[in-house]
């Protein structure tokens, strides 16, 4: 009994000086990996944009950030496989059948996320290609409202009524951005057939002017609203078309003020207004 068990003691040592040495080399090489792609990596990305104050830097900042964090998760998995694998060759037992029913899980999991891979896929384009980010108001599958946060996997969004919809990136077909670098006011004004179409011009030619030269409002605006054309003549009355070019996701708000301008100067004036509508107030809070 006491030669056995020396002899197997000869055997595990034997085993942990050759193959035991090579298992903790890998095991090593293995963490050193996985703090070099997790840590270093979404540094060294986000070196190629600089540290700009604007707007446009940021929004670079943090979509690389997101993405390469993704890209440095899946690394990391891909490291600790093949690391597992290597270590199990040097533990001694043949391997291939273990591999072969890996293999055939991996086969059938793969199936079942299907949905899953489509998520990332899905979230990768988005944020690789800039469609939206956290911020914008935006519309997709079926859902408008300001973006919260956007992932591989799904996009978060709020809407008017506060209520907020995970939506997975797999199911987004059609992306419609309603900030992006600026937004139209579009409003159409409905006025009596016998009302005097210039006076009522003029009255939203003021409007508009007054808006854009308000100290609260100036910022928002790029182009003061104004009367485009005639947009119709019918049994319903006169349609005036007006316009105006504003900051991205602001055109609801400075909408609204011109409504209200509008109003008062057609009451001050004693001209009625049939119908004004247009850049409805659906996405933002």
């Amino acid at each position: 009994m006491v030669a056995l068990a020396a002899i197997e003691g000869k055997d595990v040592t034997d085993w942990l000086s050759s193959h035991g040495v090579r298992v903790g080399v890998i095991v090593l090489f293995a963490l050193l990996a996985y703090v070099a792609v997790i840590r270093l990596l979404p540094r060294l990305t986000l070196l190629l944009v600089p540290r700009a104050e604007t707007a446009q830097a940021q929004e670079r900042r943090r979509r690389l950030a997101t993405v390469s964090g993704a890209l440095a998760r899946a690394l990391a998995a891909v490291v600790f496989a093949l690391a597992f694998v290597m270590a199990l060759a040097e533990v001694g037992p043949n391997i291939a059948p273990l591999l072969t029913g890996v293999g055939i899980v991996g086969i059938a999991i793969g199936l079942g996320a299907q949905n899953l891979v489509r998520d990332a896929l899905g979230g990768f384009f988005i944020l690789t290609e800039n469609q939206y980010g956290e911020g914008d108001v935006v519309t997709v599958a079926g859902v408008t409202g300001v973006v919260e946060h956007v992932s591989l996997r799904r996009t978060v969004l709020r809407d008017l009524d506060g209520t907020v919809h995970s939506v997975p990136n797999g199911s987004i077909s059609v992306v419609s951005n309603l900030s992006r670098e600026w937004a139209r006011i579009n409003l159409s004004l409905t006025i009596p057939q016998g009302a005097d179409v210039q006076q009522a011009i003029e009255l939203v030619n003021r409007a508009g002017s007054a808006l854009a030269q308000d100290e609260a409002f100036r910022p928002m605006v790029l182009r003061d609203p104004q009367a485009l054309r005639l947009d119709g003549i019918g049994e319903s009355g006169v349609v005036i078309k007006i316009v105006g070019v504003t900051r991205p996701a602001r055109q609801w708000e400075l909408a609204g003020e011109l409504r209200r301008r509008i109003k008062a100067a057609f009451d001050e004036a004693g001209i009625e207004i049939k119908a004004l509508t247009g850049s409805p107030s659906v996405a933002v809070p």
